[in-house]
């Protein structure tokens, strides 16, 4: 749109000298500096999509309202958000956070969030479904509006406001609700939690988006004729009759917020068939980019995103290609560089927007998760893929710069068992963490119990169930016999060198069997067996050295014996 200076910018043009001065004083050609203003007069992207009447997302559409007729708002059944049931508090989680001007699209079913929750002290809801929950402080405090879209068909989620009392994100902390939008009053260097909770127990995917101040999410806050909030003939609020969308005349002809193929009235004009992006450059975690939307690897495809319908994004884009090598949330932040004098004093006059795209498919816009004009975050997990994307709206180029961080989420398991560190942070590490159990790094091997000791010419009397017996062992590695019945172990030490015979008898209709375990140093490890028999085994021994003499009971047999140890 044409650019307006008043009085007090000429009177600031007109003492350029002293600026000109400052720059010699220290302003390097090509150093970044971030003095992108997402307030510029040149973008809209207050489009109708984002519009609190719209009626897609207004709160009472009927696939996410509370007013359906099992917890309807106004209804007096069981469930019903006016009535006295009880709720249930607890604790919340709040691994991630978000900022003013964010943008998050997460799922409540997903990797990071809890199912603690079931109803807050500032409402009567049932909040029985699984919960979300984002970490928030706006340092200069005022007015904030978190707002719901995209929520998955057929679920009914809710947004609650918590204030920090002292013990973090607790439901007794509520300070205000609502079923797609709440708008609350920040203190100064207060923490927050906005939490994403199931009504009845629905979980899904959503769009959460923070604006700050008198900000509208999706607005620059500027005044373009054909904002739904003016009121310019063809307002949404107004009664006379509106024009037909002209596809290219850079003009949002019918007032509703959408210009050009940003209007879905134009879906089908041939100046809007949908193209895609070519990915030009990579990005990793703690990736920082500076670039323009038309530099080299830039294409001029696409005019819409399917996250953000009515932008209209018909300037040139440049996309970037990310595969996750964490989970966590991943943030994008993208500012506008200037380009020219003025942009130094006033920000940039320019308006890029960022979009992110799954990476599985083409780099096709109908594949947008989501969209903001300067900060947006996502979920990832390790080995997704992604496309970022920047793009002008209407039309508009500029450099920009760009970073990628994320914020891993704690693992729910412990991801190894030996690598010393305790992963999923319950205070138990590798081989104590129960998780490990089944790690063969953790699996002990099994071991038979000494209840007795005997050497050479000893006769011994007993059961394999009697006092001193274990049950420990169902296996032995140098037979296949399943030996599932208890065992009862003696330790052999030879005083002189010997070849020893142990004999097994005096069974009464038991099967019992008999095993010789060497002594390696661990003790009476079953891995360790070096003869077996069923009547007796005979080895030679060494004097001093321990062995172990193990009668056990094949297919969980329990039987009296009698051993005896002849050496010759």
């Amino acid at each position: 749109m044409p650019l307006t200076i008043d009085f007090k910018l000429l009177h600031l043009i007109l003492l350029s000298g002293l600026f000109l001065s400052a720059c010699g004083a220290g302003l390097t050609e090509g150093e970044p500096i971030d003095l992108a203003d997402d307030d510029d007069a040149a973008s809209d992207d207050d489009d109708a999509a984002s519009d609190d009447d719209d009626a897609a997302s207004d709160d009472d559409d009927a696939a996410s309202d509370d007013d359906d007729v099992s917890g309807d708002d106004d209804d007096s059944m069981t469930g019903d958000d006016d009535d006295a049931s009880d709720s249930s508090g607890g604790v919340c989680n709040a691994m991630l956070s978000i900022s003013c001007g964010g943008t998050i699209a997460a799922d409540t079913s997903a990797s990071g969030s809890t199912n603690n929750i079931d109803g807050y002290a500032c409402n009567t809801w049932d909040a029985t479904g699984p919960e979300m929950a984002y970490s928030f402080d706006y340092p200069e405090g005022g007015t904030v509006t978190a707002t719901l879209t995209d929520i998955e068909t057929g679920q009914d989620l809710d947004l609650y406001v918590l204030e920090d009392l002292g013990s973090g994100c607790q439901s007794d902390g509520c300070v205000e609700y609502g079923d797609t939008e709440v708008i609350f009053d920040a203190a100064a260097g207060q923490t927050y939690y906005l939490v994403v909770d199931g009504f009845y127990g629905a979980a899904g995917s959503f769009v959460l988006d923070v604006a700050c101040g008198e900000e509208i999410p999706g607005d620059d806050d500027d005044s373009v004729s054909g904002d739904d909030d003016d009121s310019v003939s063809g307002d949404d609020d107004d009664s006379v009759s509106t024009p037909a969308e002209v596809c290219d005349d850079g003009t949002d002809n019918d007032g509703d917020g959408a210009v050009d193929c940003g209007d879905s009235d134009c879906s089908s004009d041939p100046n809007c068939s949908g193209g895609v992006c070519n990915p030009a450059a990579n990005l990793v975690e703690g990736s920082q980019a500076n670039w323009s939307n038309d530099g080299n690897g830039s294409t001029n495809a696409i005019s819409s995103y399917s996250c953000q319908p009515n932008w209209n994004e018909s300037g040139p884009e440049f996309a970037f290609q990310y595969v996750a090598s964490v989970d966590g949330q991943a943030t994008v932040n993208l500012s506008e560089l200037p380009d020219e004098v003025i942009e130094y004093v006033l920000g940039s006059l320019d308006d890029l927007d960022v979009f992110v795209l799954d990476g599985n498919g083409s780099c096709s816009p109908n594949n947008c998760v989501v969209g903001g004009d300067s900060t947006v975050s996502w979920n990832v997990t390790v080995g997704s893929s992604w496309y970022i994307v920047v793009d002008g709206f209407e039309g508009d180029i500029s450099p920009f710069s760009l970073t990628l961080d994320v914020l891993p989420t704690t693992p729910s398991v412990e991801t190894s068992c030996t690598d010393g560190v305790d992963d999923d942070a319950d205070g138990a590490t590798d081989c104590d963490d129960t998780d490990c159990n089944s790690d063969p790094a953790c699996v002990v091997p099994p071991s038979c119990v000494v209840a007795e000791s005997m050497t050479c010419g000893d006769i011994k009397v007993s059961a394999n169930n009697a006092a001193g017996s274990t049950n420990n062992v169902d296996s032995y590695a140098c037979s296949s016999w399943a030996e599932t019945g208890p065992e009862y172990t003696y330790e052999f030490v030879s005083p002189a060198p010997h070849d020893v015979t142990i004999s097994l008898s005096g069974m009464n209709g038991g099967d019992l069997d008999l095993f010789l375990v060497d002594d390696v140093g661990g003790g009476c490890d079953a891995d360790n067996c070096s003869a077996y028999g069923n009547n007796d085994v005979t080895f030679t021994a060494t004097p001093g050295q321990p062995y172990y003499i193990v009668v056990d009971g094949y297919m969980g047999a329990v039987s009296d014996f009698t051993l005896e140890a002849v050496c010759n």
